[in-house]
């Protein structure tokens, strides 16, 4: 039986899903420089740190959003120019025949260049995610806890051995890909999963371990495209492990 969650359980339980598809769009677009990220200020921080962020580029993103993340099945989300004394934008979001919309500040575009812009996006697509969760609730009444929470370029986790199987995996795919001085510290991290793996078998207290585990896979200091996906997949399962 499928269970009913809140919007804010809602947004909880999709934001990480947003985070992983919006750094594999960065990837495509910006592969040299994307950075991993696992809440919404790191991932601001990425995103205006390589790109010029125009309406074009928003819509851009929407696309991907509407093509590849679950949430946005069946919605339409377009970036809108509202005509009054001077320009401003709306975020519209229509499901069905339900329609809402987020009216955006003024002067959200310039606000990016500034030092606070990071914040000022991940404001901004936090607001863009609850749109979409508010017209999905609108229609559906609420959406199943049991909708898929993934993006298509990660493999579903349905449990905390097959999650550890796909962290050896991915390690051992991004050990392949990296030069010497990030082996070594690959090395380390494979020595700290083995402990998780050791803990979860013996029923022992793993979760602090693993988000030590979040730490150290978050300071590798990666620049080949292969090697970063690699690094958002891993961190896309210890995410899941952790909620």
């Amino acid at each position: 039986m499928s269970q009913s969650l809140s919007k804010d359980s809602l947004y909880a339980k999709h934001i990480p899903t947003i985070i992983t598809s919006t750094l594999f769009y960065l990837l495509q677009t910006s592969p040299s420089q994307v950075k991993a990220a696992t809440d919404l200020q790191a991932l601001g921080t990425s995103y205006t740190e390589i790109k010029v962020i125009t309406p074009a580029e928003v819509n851009q993103l929407f696309a991907h959003y509407m093509a590849n993340v679950p949430l946005f099945e069946g919605v339409t989300i377009e970036l809108a120019t509202q005509q009054e004394e001077s320009v401003t934008y709306a975020v519209i979001a229509l499901y069905e025949q339900c329609n809402k919309q987020y009216i955006m500040p003024d002067d959200f575009f310039a606000s990016l260049q500034h030092t606070e812009g990071a914040k000022h996006f991940a404001t901004w697509l936090e607001q863009v995610v609850r749109l979409v969760i508010d017209v999905r609730v609108a229609v559906d009444g609420t959406i199943e806890e049991e909708q898929p929470m993934i993006v298509t370029e990660v493999a579903p986790v349905t449990n905390t051995g097959q999650a550890i199987q796909l962290l050896n995996t991915q390690m051992l795919g991004l050990y392949r890909v990296s030069d010497e001085v990030q082996r070594q510290a690959i090395k380390q991290l494979r020595a700290d999963l083995f402990e998780i793996e050791f803990a979860v078998e013996e029923d022992g207290e793993w979760q602090g371990m693993l988000l030590g585990f979040q730490n150290e896979l978050l300071a590798l200091e990666l620049e080949e495209v292969s090697a970063l996906k690699a690094q958002i997949a891993m961190l896309r399962i210890v995410t899941t492990l952790l909620q």
